[in-house]
């Protein structure tokens, strides 16, 4: 418990310091003296966006660490040996490396908004899989290679997303509360996977993941839509 805890204070911690290197006053020499004026900069000028685009980070930070860091601890609780658990996880280190060069493709920066969707109803799918159809060992390998292949594109996709629909003239502060915002995020989210795992089982945590999974995509895209029309 003191373990975790540290972990969780020293992850909001340095992400808190993050967000606090926005206060920081930075001198334009290309500006004239005339125009030059301290940045004591928190959010953008317009807040409803800034607060909104931070909620959106958050919630997507708490989702991609809901389960993939506690992956191998559920395949050992689930009856894998230490081996097997290698194994597994090795192959599904390999399948994220992979994915990361199939999303590079020219084709999915064209409509990253529409390839983030699809990327995260394919692990609904998978996750409604195990839920609906197969919850067992077997349907855990195929949530967790699912998640193993989704998450290169979630990231990949993320970051086309945030530099097509971010402000230019605030494209730092912005990208500043996109760290800060998804730090946050993700170091909540072992911590409640954990506990949800620990304390009621993997069918739990995978219904969870689902939930979070299609929750923070349709505020995140929908944050999206709004910052790209306003």
């Amino acid at each position: 418990m003191h373990k975790n805890l540290g972990y969780l204070v020293t992850l909001i911690g340095s992400s808190l310091l993050l967000l606090s290197l926005t206060f920081v006053k930075v001198d334009d020499d290309v500006v004239t003296d005339s125009k030059k004026k301290s940045l004591f900069i928190v959010l953008p000028s317009n807040k409803l966006h800034g607060c909104l685009f931070f909620v959106a980070v958050f919630g997507l930070g708490m989702y991609s660490s809901l389960m993939e860091p506690i992956i191998p601890a559920i395949l050992r609780g689930s009856g894998w040996s230490v081996a097997q658990t290698t194994i597994i996880t090795t192959v599904f280190t390999l399948v994220t490396i992979g994915a990361s060069f199939f999303f590079q493709l020219v084709k999915f920066k064209q409509g990253p908004r529409l390839v983030f969707l699809i990327n995260q109803l394919l692990m609904a799918l998978a996750c409604l899989f195990y839920l609906l159809a197969m919850p067992t060992k077997i349907g855990l390998l195929v949530v967790f290679a699912a998640s193993s292949f989704t998450i290169a594109g979630f990231f990949i996709t993320k970051e086309l997303i945030e530099y097509e629909i971010l402000p230019k003239n605030e494209l730092v502060i912005f990208l500043g509360l996109a760290q800060s915002g998804f730090l946050v995020g993700d170091s909540c989210g072992s911590p409640i996977g954990s506990y949800i795992y620990s304390h009621y089982g993997p069918f739990e945590l995978v219904g969870a993941s689902l939930v979070f999974c299609l929750l923070s995509c349709a505020i995140y895209l929908g944050s999206a839509s709004f910052l790209k029309t306003n």
